[in-house]
């Protein structure tokens, strides 16, 4: 299931999609994480074809570098939503990478929840720069090169399934690989196959 952080600009939510990616172990170890102070504060990304609202971001860093992210948007078929996050970042020479362990997510306005949150132990990533601008752009770590990988023995990992139109339908991949060999993997794989397309970008609107 994509991680909602990123489709938060282009409702619906975590949709279904072959290429997902999930893994049991984050890209490197939470103990010698670093926190990243160019993430703290809040931001905020425009309206889409799928908000009638903004889309707001509260990112700020606690004990042992641990963070935690909370996004506010008005979908207009679902209201006013909030969403939390906890993550902690990876550095490496080429990129930066959230890892995110846990997912909290408020009901709509009928009372319901229309994600699926991730499962206990499992980890979604994203890559995420800032550009001249200072603007913030993520994206998803995904793409059919990690199933393509996984078939070929390249990646230890398993095929995710889920029922779409009453059939049995593959929707992504949990990788069960050690966390030096998917980043590896990550790090040397053309970027355009391994990461989606960022969304718009976010404006820092305020410090932490």
């Amino acid at each position: 299931m994509r991680l909602l952080l990123l489709t938060l600009l282009a409702v619906p939510l975590l949709l279904a999609g072959c290429d997902s990616v999930e893994s049991v172990h984050p890209l490197s170890s939470p103990r010698s994480a670093l926190p990243d102070p160019r993430l703290e504060g809040m931001w905020r990304a425009p309206a889409t074809s799928g908000t009638s609202g903004n889309t707001y971001l509260y990112i700020a860093f606690h004990s042992r570098a641990a963070g935690t992210i909370f996004t506010i948007s008005n979908d207009k078929t679902d209201g006013l939503q909030t969403f939390k996050y906890d993550f902690f970042v990876t550095h490496t020479p080429r990129h930066d990478y959230m890892n995110f362990s846990n997912l909290v997510v408020t009901p709509d306005k009928n009372g319901e929840l229309s994600s699926q949150l991730l499962q206990p132990g499992r980890y979604s990533f994203a890559e995420y720069h800032f550009n001249w601008l200072g603007q913030l752009r993520i994206s998803q770590v995904e793409g059919a090169a990690f199933s393509d990988a996984v078939k070929n023995g390249k990646l230890r990992g398993e095929t995710q399934y889920a029922i779409v139109n009453k059939k049995e339908t593959p929707v992504g991949v949990l990788l069960t690989d050690s966390p030096a060999h998917i980043l590896s993997f990550i790090e040397s794989s053309k970027p355009k196959d391994v990461f989606s397309t960022p969304p718009a970008p976010f404006n820092r609107i305020g410090g932490p």
